[in-house]
């Protein structure tokens, strides 16, 4: 089972603040996402920022980057630890200007769910 979601917001903000809040402190989501009520950046031996863990009700989710683009303000990343009933899953954002002071963001999320079996074994039998 396949989940493709799409959701386009307007903000009555510049695209410079949106993308402040959604990429330049992409590691801090658990500050505004309701469901997300603490968060914190996970870093390569760099201490480069690589992803973020995100702490729910549902358990820990760990998500990776995958792509970054500063300049066209759009960043993509996989998730790993979801539910049981999940597979795999990940997320697009991109802040894109509307006009000075008005700014659009979209957010494209695409999950692979298990089947009924592989949900069954993954929560029965953990690896």
């Amino acid at each position: 089972m396949k989940i493709h979601f799409e959701r386009e917001v307007i903000l009555e903000v510049p695209a410079t603040k949106a993308w402040e809040i959604l990429g330049s402190n992409y590691e801090r989501i658990g500050d505004w996402a309701t469901v997300i009520p603490e968060s914190a950046p996970r870093t390569s031996n760099t201490g480069e920022l690589e992803g973020r863990t995100c702490s729910s009700s549902y358990g820990d989710v760990k998500e990776m980057i995958t792509s970054w683009d500063e300049e066209k303000m759009t960043y993509s990343y996989q998730a790993d630890g979801l539910p049981a009933m999940f597979k795999k899953g990940g997320n697009v954002w991109k802040v894109t200007t509307i006009s000075p002071n008005r700014s659009k963001v979209n957010m494209v999320l695409d999950m692979v769910g298990r089947s009924l079996m592989g949900r069954y074994i993954t929560t029965r039998h953990p690896k």
